[in-house]
């Protein structure tokens, strides 16, 4: 072909394999999703220079995180190719320096976080081209001021966080957001305001909705110097606040839920309070405390028609005075929560008549009196965690016909009065968390048989009875995690037809009858993690999941390991529904007779961190059955080879993660058939840079289906450890066969060469020995004319040694011996010497 044409095809394919490259998932800093494969992590890799990081990011890409790393500055167009770029993240660097035009081409991007940086100012030229950012966190950084034009690219910007900036003055963060028509949320919190106060002329800040001003030095909150119509939501918590103008509170008439959390702030000065339409009041932690005037609490609270909310922790209120404030408002929901009340006596709500939620986290109470919730007959939600109690009084609860959740976590429950749930008939969620019960039985649960969700986990059960459960045949989550359930007995699980999630995580359990489960035909997920379960084929129950035929997730992960048993071969047998089967952290002897034939749906399967270390064989036989698996795990099991036929089967393979072995090599045979691969997770493998791996390179830098997570950060195990990329190094030369070929060439001539001079000078007499028979053989046996004389050897004695020869020599040559010689004989006729 002409010299031109030649060079016009040599660089379009350079163009094209480049084009291929930079669609390719393997990437040196940054990993995409397996599951989401719209966005790139490139968190804690290290990155300094964020340009070269992401430039080979494909066009498409929606969101990036590259947060936790050491960037300092942000160059011009760093982010030119991402003009589809939603979502961007670039917390805990250490930028300090955004160039003009940083952001350009990101007209799309919506959500920009710059939080635990080193920014010193707002330049409107940095953030040039974001008319579409709707959320700015800019906390955390170094920024003292702002101008009125700071924020002015900002047009569609709704949320902005400024907080822990020293800025100090509100007034100018005011101004810079005038032109935000759009801006709804402002974080201020932790910025150095000491006043609010400004000049004579008043502030419209008429969208903003939510402000947050804790954590500052605001001794007096006033709003006289702006006019904030739309504002509903207020933080001031920590301010060491003093005083309230309320009458400035006229310029935030829409005002319905503010927060005056730990402040010095006596209630009295809030008298007055204009705000006809908050519904919610957060007064904890004050000085005084709200439980210390009573009388003037009222008073506020009667000023306050439309409040239903109000947050009193910490309040030092006695249990006495709890239907004063009942008596002041029609609260719907109150928190009481860290209030020593002690002790609940017998109509202490009777006031709040229209009480929906009540939260009384550790408040020191020891008990509870039967009737102390009389009155409460629209309550739904009550929260009684981390206190005291030791028993349930009979009819505690009695008067709470709507009660819907229940929540005694955190008590000394040992024993519980079944009777104490009795009037609980409507109870759906029950959380009995942590309060170290010893036992429960099949009448514990008599009154509560609607119960949807019941937590029994972290306790001290140590046995499931028969019929424990009977009566709750709508529950449909179970947990029972962290306890010291070594047995469950045969019908400890009857009644269950509902449920659909049991955890049985973190006990003793050793043993599983086929049995146990017959009555949770409808359970879609078990978790057995952290168990004793090796221990199974001691005893004659080789399928205990049989009955569980709807079973769609299974947990058996970190069992402990007790005996020198394994799991029976039958033990996924019944379980054909079976999609998700996690065996992690278990020893190398589970999966000595251990068979998936069974799982046939089965789609994720996570068979890593097996021990002990480098025992763990992986058969090839082992996922024959399991056709449709989608996502495999393989982390952490010091495999050093795999059988090229290992995934043979697995045509719908999509994920398969192999992070943390001891590969040296992957190959084609090994995972170049998989179809329907998208993720391919080799990290922490010493690879070496051989020709074993030339396909490997090639194919990872090249595919564009595939993403091998940071496979430009691999460098060459062997001679170039640390020194040289695994996608750098040079291995063309691997197909190229003419230098093989010469080499097996002149190897073997060598070699030939070698071995003829060793037999010439060690076996030189053989050689010429061998040669004369096989001349003389040839000789007689192609050469068929008679011949006047045909001797073999002629013999020559002298007359002293003609009888032996005739005798004996020559009987033994042409007559007894293994060939007959003919010989031509005939004496001396001389005497030596003459």
């Amino acid at each position: 072909p002409h010299p031109k044409i030649t060079l016009l095809l040599s660089w379009a394919l350079l163009v094209a394999v480049q084009a291929l490259l930079l669609e390719a998932y393997g990437y040196s800093k940054c990993i995409f999703n397996n599951t989401d494969a719209t966005g790139a992590n490139c968190t804690r890799y290290g990155i300094v220079n964020l340009t070269a990081a992401i430039a080979q990011l494909p066009n498409g890409t929606r969101w990036l995180d590259a947060s936790h790393n050491s960037i300092r500055m942000l160059e011009v167009e760093t982010f030119s190719h991402l003009s589809s770029l939603q979502r961007l993240s670039l917390a805990s660097n250490r930028i300090g320096e955004i160039q003009e035009g940083a952001f350009r081409h990101l007209q799309g991007l919506n959500f920009l976080v710059l939080s635990n940086n080193r920014i010193r100012s707002l330049d409107p030229l940095y953030f040039a081209g974001l008319q579409s950012l709707q959320v700015l966190q800019i906390s955390y950084n170094n920024i003292y001021s702002l101008h009125t034009n700071s924020l002015k690219p900002f047009v569609s910007l709704q949320d902005l966080d400024l907080s822990f900036n020293p800025i100090s003055n509100f007034w100018l963060v005011a101004e810079a957001i005038q032109g935000l028509t759009k801006l709804s949320t402002l974080h201020l919190t932790c910025i150095g305001i000491f006043d609010l106060k400004a000049g004579q002329n008043l502030t419209l800040l008429p969208n903003i909705q939510h402000l947050s001003l804790d954590k500052n030095n605001i001794t007096i909150l006033d709003f006289t110097s702006y006019v904030l119509p739309s504002l509903q939501y207020l933080d001031v918590t920590r301010n060491n606040m003093t005083a309230v103008n309320v009458s400035s509170f006229h310029n935030v008439p829409n005002l319905v839920e503010v927060v005056f959390d730990q402040n010095p702030l006596n209630i009295s000065q809030i008298y007055g309070f204009p705000l006809t339409n908050l519904t919610a009041l957060h007064w904890s932690s004050m000085r005084p405390a709200f439980g210390e005037d009573i009388s003037a609490a009222c008073q506020l609270l009667q000023t306050l028609p439309n409040l239903n909310l109000l947050d009193i922790q910490h309040s030092k209120i006695r249990s006495r005075d709890l239907n004063f404030i009942g008596n002041c408002t029609k609260l719907t929901t109150i928190n009481l929560s860290t209030s020593s009340l002690g002790k609940l006596e017998k109509n202490a709500f009777q006031s709040f008549r229209s009480l929906e939620t009540l939260y009384l986290n550790k408040c020191k109470l020891t008990q509870i009196d039967p009737g102390a919730f009389n009155n409460l007959k629209y309550l739904h939600t009550l929260v009684v965690e981390r206190n005291r109690l030791k028993e349930l009084e009979k009819l505690v609860f009695r008067p709470l016909k709507k009660l819907q959740n229940l929540d005694l976590s955190k008590n000394f429950l040992t024993l519980i009065n079944p009777k104490g749930f009795l009037g609980l008939s409507g109870l759906k969620n029950l959380t009995l968390r942590n309060c170290k019960i010893v036992i429960v039985t099949r009448d514990t649960f008599t009154y509560v048989r609607k119960l949807v969700f019941l937590d029994l986990s972290s306790n001290s059960l140590t046995l499931i009875k028969h019929r424990t459960f009977e009566k709750l045949n709508k529950l449909e989550i179970l947990l029972l995690t962290g306890n010291r359930i070594s047995a469950i007995q045969t019908l400890g699980f009857r009644g269950l037809h509902s449920l659909r999630y049991l955890s049985l995580s973190r006990n003793h359990i050793y043993k599983l009858d086929s049995d146990r489960f017959q009555f949770l035909r409808g359970l879609s997920a078990l978790d057995l993690s952290m168990n004793k379960l090796i221990s199974w084929n001691k005893y004659p129950n080789p399928s205990p999941f049989q009955e569980l035929q709807s079973l769609k997730v299974l947990d058996l992960s970190f069992q402990e390991k007790t005996d020198q048993f394994s799991f029976p071969n039958q033990l996924f047998k019944g379980l054909q529904s079976l999609e998700n089967l996690n065996l992690r952290g278990n020893p190398s002897i589970f999966f000595q007779n251990l068979s998936l034939l069974p799982l046939d749906n089965l789609t994720e399967l996570d068979l890593s961190d097996m021990y002990p270390s480098g025992l763990f064989k992986f058969s090839s036989d082992l996922l024959r059955s399991t056709r449709k698996l989608k996502y495999l795990k393989l982390d952490s099991n010091s495999f050093n080879d795999l059988p090229e036929d290992a995934f043979a089967n697995l045509d719908s393979l999509e994920i398969l993660s192999l992070r943390d072995n001891t590969l040296t090599n992957i190959s084609e045979k090994l995972v170049g058939n998989l179809a329907a691969l998208t993720y391919l997770d080799v990290y922490m493998n010493p690879l070496l840079c051989s020709c074993e791996n030339v396909w490997f390179q090639n194919w990872s830098n090249s595919n564009p289906r595939v993403q091998v997570p940071l496979i430009q950060s691999f460098s060459c195990f062997g001679k170039f450890e640390d020194t040289i990329s695994f996608t750098e190094q040079d291995l063309s030369f691997c197909n190229n066969d003419i230098p093989r070929i010469l080499f097996l060439c002149t190897f073997t001539f060598t070699l030939l060469t070698m071995i003829a001079s060793i037999l010439t000078v060690k076996l030189r007499w053989v050689l010429i020995y061998f040669y004369c028979m096989l001349r003389a053989w040839c000789e007689k046996k192609f050469h068929k004319e008679v011949r006047a004389h045909q001797f073999d050897a002629f013999v020559s004695c002298c007359s002293e040694d003609e009888p032996w020869v005739m005798e004996n020599l020559l009987l033994n040559l042409e007559t007894l011996g293994p060939r007959n010689y003919r010989l031509c004989f005939k004496p001396r006729d001389f005497l030596p010497g003459e």
